[in-house]
């Protein structure tokens, strides 16, 4: 399973983008961006914009499959009673509810090589706060087509 780890990373970043765009498309927000949380220094500089990104990403690789337990990030700015992040929360949910399939994307090529799974657990966690900021994680696990063969 060479490269899995990263075609996971990679198809998580399309899968934000995208969303992305259906957010603004929805007319949720005017201007979101992509932000991955886990770089140490990120939560010190966020764009003065809503941003989606990767929260958390774990991998774990087994036999024939593998599983990832992710957490994407939300934060909205100018968000009164946060009802625009209620909305972002609604339209994440609703793709990432328990069998729902997403494709997997090639890290390399960007055609999809296969699918991840929505297991069962889709979480919506509480609002973390900074000093300027709501973010809050959708935690969700991610099962691989089974013999999965990368491109």
């Amino acid at each position: 399973m060479s490269h899995s780890y990263f075609h996971v990373f990679k198809t998580l970043i399309k899968f934000c983008l995208d969303t992305s765009t259906e957010i603004v498309a929805a007319g949720y927000s005017a201007n979101i961006e992509f932000v991955n949380f886990e770089e140490q220094s990120t939560i010190f500089r966020l764009p003065a914009s809503d941003v989606l990104g990767i929260g958390s990403f774990s991998f774990q690789p087994m036999k024939e499959q593998y599983v990832s337990h992710v957490g994407l990030a939300v934060s909205t700015v100018n968000d009164e009673h946060l009802f625009r992040h209620a909305q972002f929360i609604d339209l994440l949910v609703n793709k990432l509810l328990p069998d729902r399939v997403l494709p997997l994307y090639s890290a390399d090529t960007g055609l999809a090589i296969g699918s991840l799974s929505v297991a069962e657990g889709t979480t919506v966690r509480f609002v973390e706060r900074s000093e300027d900021r709501n973010i809050r994680l959708i935690l969700f696990t991610l099962i691989s087509t089974p013999k999965y063969s990368p491109v």
